[in-house]
């Protein structure tokens, strides 16, 4: 009896991770590491990610800003799987959807920065992202740019 009962849980709990996206957390993607942008400007090293609901910590650092180089680090980046089952694809296979957004505000708040990253997970660990920049002083300046279209690279 103790058999069947063992056999029967053990069934149950595969359905249970495999429905509920559980097949994920034993991914290897995104892998943990740094990717730097083709124009060195912006680095992204990712230290920790939790498959289960798509969220990734990690460094961001930008060598230029209205403010100079800054860094920030946090729960800032989030991925999606897609399926294409007529190709085998599922789950932790690349390509996937990618972001990344951070903002730096000192203490008095004289400045906000926010940075945003949007595109894709790559086969070859590679991320193609297009990002954009807001800025605000207290002065009232607001400065709104694109970082462009860049492939970082682990």
């Amino acid at each position: 009896m103790n058999r069947i009962y063992t056999l029967c849980l053990s069934f149950a709990l595969a359905v249970i991770i495999l429905f509920s996206g559980g097949v994920a957390f034993a991914s290897k993607l995104p892998e943990l590491g740094t990717y730097v942008s083709e124009d060195n400007n912006f680095t992204i090293q990712i230290t920790d990610k939790d498959s289960s609901i798509g969220r990734i910590t990690a460094v961001y650092t930008t060598t230029y800003s209205p403010v100079g180089a800054f860094s920030k680090s946090g729960n800032i980046g989030n991925f999606g799987w897609v399926t294409n089952q007529e190709k085998g694809r599922c789950c932790d296979t690349a390509p996937f959807s990618i972001s990344f957004t951070l903002q730096e505000r000192p203490s008095g708040w004289p400045y906000a920065i926010r940075d945003t990253w949007a595109g894709a997970y790559l086969d070859g660990n590679k991320l193609q992202m297009g990002g954009v920049r807001s800025y605000v002083n207290k002065e009232g300046v607001v400065e709104v740019s694109s970082l462009g279209t860049l492939t970082f690279y682990k």
